[in-house]
């Protein structure tokens, strides 16, 4: 599945992310994560509302929801 692989190529743990990760903005992240899911079959108004609130709890802490789940949400969908 395209949507995964490039959401694998593009995960930041919390293990990895001081390895030469670049910082991106929360902007980027969103419209990032839109595009996977989009990729699998989501509408654009429901992927981009998610991909919002992944990119907001992953910027906040929330560590039950953010970033490196969305190969599973992709999985999923």
């Amino acid at each position: 599945m395209k949507a995964a692989r490039m959401v694998k190529r593009h995960a930041i743990d919390a293990s990895t992310a001081m390895k030469g990760y670049k910082k991106t903005t929360r902007e980027n992240l969103s419209r990032f994560i839109a595009r996977c899911l989009m990729a699998v079959g989501l509408n654009q108004c429901d992927a981009s509302t998610t991909a919002q609130l992944i990119a907001k709890a992953h910027l906040i802490g929330q560590d039950g929801h953010v970033f490196f789940r969305l190969p599973q949400y992709v999985k999923r969908i």
